[in-house]
């Protein structure tokens, strides 16, 4: 089991100087934590995170030898960080480049410590800076099985690509497709969003043009084989280029296998629908099974993984089942689509053990989908054991279905120039948002019907004392007082709870 359980930071430019405690005092009979960090814009919440994978990214690379000292320009603070694998409790101290590392209270060398099974983000800000994959490659090296996993906005060269969260996720499934453990959570996570137990995925063949000239009802193994050595040669994206310049095409066989795959593509595709060139992939995973144009699929799925790296074919459209009607991806709600590529991108890549970091899951999500975000979080990740996963947020949605002791719970926030990070030790299960919003966030809305609240019952006390404001009327005001400081000096409430104070300073407490 891994557990994340304490960073003090120092001299960060943002954080400052910090000490933050991702556990509280619960009894370990979890098998998952979570920790879920609460606060406004500009508390440092997403900074945290970004420091968190930075540490364990380059304490992988120490354990390994790519590098050979941590970088002060990289984290740009001193940090202590403790956390526990296998009963093993570690302590990383990192000062002015200097790393000491402690397992169990003695000293121990990196290339002997144990560390999480992978770090794993998903973010969906279109601000995130997280570090981008430091691999360039993603096929024939089992990319999925890397230290760091990052599913965000940006592509590996850096560029925000619209729908990116998408395409992760289907690249995730197409490469996962053939383990069966991979397609039962998938099943499970379908089932937990409301969709039947299967995916279409429709592909039209794409670089046929200047092949279609001649083509009666069938076409020739000879120029399936020339399609796919043109695109090869023709180096037609950098990752193409790379594979070639790798090697990964000498091999004959390989390229045989690919070109019968096309073949097969090709001749289904004519035969079946006319030279419009489209595939389709249908996933059963009730079944088990998956076909393409109707042929059941066994090995091929490595070859279809080529073609499509290769860019000979492309995804077209996925379609869904709902209610037993077929639902096009695009006709599927944003907050649906949003969580099913989350979802499904991170069952292909997390394993027992690892640290999840989530960054802002509630952009674009209905309230609804909100609301049932970390339930279903807890229900996908069901079959795995010893993770911590972090989520960060600053939606009250998200915690209003979080009992108090299935997560801790922490608030950040920015005071005269300092991040301050406290437990909230509340519960806010089942509580309505402008209780969340005023109790959990510390802040006050116009429209706050929970601070009405308070207001009236001050108002009951006055009553119940005869008119006599008392010491706990005093106490309550003061709170109101803080609480109502960033209103509008015009709001009725902000001018009520001035006019109540001014009448208990102007009378001799009870």
């Amino acid at each position: 089991m891994f557990v994340l359980e304490k960073i003090v930071i120092q001299k960060h430019e943002i954080l400052g100087d910090c000490t933050i405690d991702f556990l509280d005092n619960r009894d370990s009979g979890y098998i998952n934590y979570k920790t879920i960090i609460i606060g406004t814009n500009g508390s440092g919440k997403s900074t945290l995170l970004y420091l968190l994978t930075d540490i364990f990214i380059n304490l992988d690379k120490m354990r390994n030898a790519v590098l050979d000292k941590v970088s002060k320009q990289k984290y740009r603070c001193d940090f202590e960080l403790s956390y526990s694998v296998n009963n093993n409790r570690y302590v990383i101290d990192c000062r002015d480049e200097i790393i000491a590392i402690k397992k169990n209270d003695k000293p121990v060398m990196i290339e002997n410590i144990e560390l999480p099974s992978k770090i794993i983000v998903s973010t969906n800000t279109v601000s995130e800076r997280f570090p981008l994959k430091y691999d360039r490659i993603r096929f024939f090296e089992n990319h999925f099985d890397e230290y760091y996993q990052y599913f965000g906005t940006r592509s590996r060269r850096g560029q925000l690509v619209y729908g990116m969260h998408i395409r992760n996720a289907f690249e995730v499934f197409i490469s996962r497709s053939n383990d069966t453990f991979y397609r039962r959570n998938i099943k499970r996570l379908l089932e937990t969003l409301d969709f039947q137990s299967h995916i279409d995925i429709r592909y039209v063949i794409h670089k046929l043009t200047k092949y279609k000239q001649g083509f009666d009802e069938k076409i020739s193994k000879k120029t399936a084989r020339q399609i796919v050595e043109d695109a090869i040669n023709g180096r037609s994206s950098y990752r193409t280029s790379e594979l070639v310049r790798l090697g990964y095409f000498n091999d004959e066989v390989l390229k045989d296998k690919i070109s019968k795959t096309l073949f097969e593509m090709i001749e289904c595709s004519f035969r079946d629908r006319g030279i419009n060139w489209r595939s389709e992939l249908k996933f059963d995973l009730l079944g088990g099974h998956l076909e393409l144009n109707g042929k059941t699929l066994n090995n091929e799925m490595e070859e279809f993984k080529v073609l499509q790296e290769l860019g000979i074919i492309r995804l077209q459209d996925l379609i869904l089942y709902k209610n037993g009607k077929a639902v096009n991806y695009r006709e599927a709600s944003s907050g649906e689509l949003q969580q099913l590529a989350t979802f499904m991108a991170l069952l292909g890549v997390v394993e027992d053990d690892a640290l999840v970091l989530i960054d802002e899951p509630e952009i674009s999500l209905h309230p609804e989908w909100q609301t049932r975000l970390v339930d279903n979080l807890d229900q996908i990740l069901s079959k795995f054991r010893g993770l911590h996963y972090l989520v960060v947020t600053h939606s009250p949605f998200i915690i209003s279905d979080v009992k108090s002791d299935e997560a801790n719970i922490l608030r950040m926030e920015k005071k005269n120039g300092k991040i301050l990070v406290r437990q909230y030790k509340g519960e806010t299960y089942g509580l309505s948002v402008e209780e969340i919003i005023l109790n959990t966030f510390n802040m006050a809305t116009s429209r706050n019907y929970y601070l009405n609240d308070k207001v009236g019952k001050i108002f009951q006390s006055l009553k119940d004392h005869k008119g006599i404001w008392t010491s706990s009327d005093r106490s309550n005001i003061d709170e109101l007082l803080d609480l109502t400081k960033k209103l509008n000096t015009s709001d009725p409430i902000y001018l009520l709870v001035q006019k109540i104070s001014k009448a208990i300073d102007g009378q001799k407490q009870n």
